[in-house]
């Protein structure tokens, strides 16, 4: 049915009228907001699965640790060597050819007046790579030798880094660590600072100390204690009473590696032993008591 003029004139003014113009506006206004919503929400959307997608599967394993400063312990080859045998923690027949100094057995971040030793494992995603020390494995082999013979040649590294590495190395924290941005770092760090401590041409300098397995020879403590300077002295004892067996000695070094009194940064609780347990070899030894004399052990006497 064809509209007359009238019609098509009633019908374009109504289209015209304010109240259709307002309620068409207000619609165009609703869709674009619903619209603006839904490119935000999509947007969004997609941000968060490109990012979870891309987010490494090992990266809740990575756990940021302050710590405060180091302690770098050193045993004596020797003494762990014969503890090794005597405790049946494993086999060490002898001290290798190579080895003829102290032997390192970690540079450990650790935590300013705790109630317990740390961090530790900071990055399980981190694992050890043999690769990274093979170009200075002469040196490793020398001064940070495995002397328990019945375990792999590479496990006491492997545990040093796992344990204490991943916390001396934690990339992306400038608060904390030494530039340290790969395995090879660490270790070769620990090798620096063996150099610079130089105990065994301490030692071989003081006439009054002597590298020896008689009673006779035997050296009072405070002698030892002024040679090496201040740390923490751990000894066990052949016979208890009578003398000490010289085991380990534990350095505290600032994070710019000068070194410094341990007791400065232990806990008051240091003597109560709740600090929880840092590595002391498998020996286990004990605090050097001040009063009994201390015997060093040739590096290569018989096991």
């Amino acid at each position: 049915m064809n509209r007359t003029e009238s019609e098509e004139s009633l019908l374009l003014a109504q289209d015209n009228s304010p109240s259709r113009s307002g309620n068409y506006r207000n619609c165009r206004i609703i869709a674009l907001f619903v619209g603006v919503l839904t490119l935000l929400t999509v947007s969004c959307l997609t941000e968060f699965l490109i990012n979870h997608n891309n987010k490494s599967p090992d990266s809740d394993k990575i756990h940021y640790s302050h710590y405060d400063y180091y302690v770098y312990a050193q045993q004596w080859p020797a003494s762990l060597c014969k503890s090794i045998n005597e405790t049946h923690h494993g086999t060490c027949n002898k001290v290798p050819k190579m080895v003829n100094t102290w032997a390192i057995h970690g540079l450990w971040p650790s935590k300013a007046h705790p109630k317990h030793y740390g961090p530790f494992n900071c990055n399980s995603s981190w694992p050890f790579d043999f690769n990274q020390i093979k170009p200075f494995i002469n040196e490793m082999e020398e001064y940070w030798p495995n002397l328990m013979q019945n375990k792999e040649d590479d496990s006491f590294w492997k545990h040093e880094w796992e344990k204490h590495g991943t916390c001396a190395c934690q990339i992306g924290d400038e608060e904390d660590g030494f530039g340290c941005k790969r395995e090879a770092d660490y270790f070769k760090k620990a090798l620096e600072i063996q150099k610079d401590l130089d105990f065994t041409n301490k030692i071989e300098n003081n006439p009054k100390i002597k590298i020896s397995d008689k009673i006779e020879d035997t050296a009072p403590f405070s002698e030892i204690e002024k040679t090496l300077g201040s740390g923490r002295y751990q000894c066990y004892q052949p016979e208890k009473g009578v003398y000490q067996v010289l085991a380990q000695v534990m350095v505290c070094l600032d994070k710019k590696f000068n070194r410094v009194k341990c007791e400065d940064y232990e806990s008051p609780f240091y003597n109560q032993k709740v600090l929880g347990d840092f590595d002391t070899g498998p020996y286990n030894p004990g605090t050097c008591s001040q009063k009994l004399p201390v015997m060093i052990y040739p590096i290569h006497m018989p096991m």
